[in-house]
């Protein structure tokens, strides 16, 4: 990588086991804490809590959503 300012990532835990997801969504929150902005789409609700933002796309709508209780910060 060189130094982006945004990832895109779509589904990066979706096939992974719990020890393997919390692996990537660690690395995730590294970066993230350099200042870069990470989209995550996931179909997985329990993943928006450590985001700062949600939002859910149904049947072409996209809505902002209330965060979940936070697991990071």
């Amino acid at each position: 990588m060189n130094d982006p300012q945004m990832l895109l990532c779509d589904e990066p835990t979706g096939s992974l086991d719990i020890e393997n997801r919390d692996q990537v969504i660690q690395a995730l929150q590294e970066i993230h804490a350099q200042g870069v902005t990470i989209i995550l789409v996931t179909h997985d609700p329990e993943l928006g809590a450590y985001g700062d933002t949600m939002y859910e796309l149904r049947a072409g709508h996209l809505t902002k959503k209330e965060m979940p209780e936070r697991k990071y910060g």
